[in-house]
């Protein structure tokens, strides 16, 4: 029955499993990614807008067919796991129906044969270890799948960096390189702002006395 068992989970549940996991579009990811780092390099570096914004154009173009693909294959993901629960489910409650059919027919097999008691470890009267079963014993891999497809939901959409915004003032060189920015109105740092506050009366009261004590 046992043996049963594993040949049922790896042909309904494992292998169903891997085929859907095979339809991850890696590949596309993967490029989408370098996409990405060329796009952040190309930034960081101050070259050519041209350049830098022709990346983040590679980049956008593969990073929205991810987001075409992703929720598909999400979809074929999570019905996979669900119908992966539901095969484990009935296989379990297979197993144990079985259990117990082979249990019932050790003791009627007793009942009819007594003089074989001796060599018989099921005898009439014995409780089925079935029975000792936990009937929660599949609730963790149940929270597993629910968790599962719960963070693949959540995971599915990819932040997009925002498209690169040039500054209208900027001065660029004969060989296109940003090398400084004009600002239109120049403002002072925040540290450099005084913060004041109203006068509380006990302040107010004290610089009254000493204008008296002066005049």
């Amino acid at each position: 029955m046992i043996k049963d068992l594993a040949i049922d989970l790896n042909s309904k549940v494992r292998d169903e499993i891997v085929k859907a996991l095979r339809a991850i579009p890696k590949k596309l990811i993967r490029k989408r990614n370098d996409k990405l780092m060329d796009y952040e390099a190309a930034k960081s570096s101050n070259k050519v807008k041209s350049d830098f914004m022709s990346k983040f154009k590679d980049f956008e173009a593969l990073n929205n067919q991810v987001k075409q693909t992703l929720p598909k294959v999400i979809d074929v993901l999570n019905t996979v796991l669900r119908d992966a629960m539901k095969t484990v489910d009935e296989l379990d409650n297979n197993l144990i129906s079985r259990i117990r059919s082979k249990f019932q027919e050790e003791i009627n097999a007793y009942q009819n044969d007594p003089l074989a008691s001796s060599s018989r470890l099921i005898v009439p009267g014995m409780s089925c270890f079935a029975n000792y079963y936990d009937p929660d014993r599949l609730k963790p891999l149940h929270n597993i799948v629910n968790k599962a497809s719960k963070f693949v939901r959540m995971n599915s959409t990819n932040i997009t960096p925002t498209a690169p915004k040039i500054e209208e003032n900027s001065v660029v060189s004969t060989n296109g390189e940003n090398l400084a920015t004009t600002p239109s109105t120049v403002t002072r740092p925040s540290a450099d702002k005084k913060i004041f506050r109203a006068q509380t009366d006990e302040e107010r009261s004290q610089i009254l006395v000493k204008a008296d004590l002066k005049y």
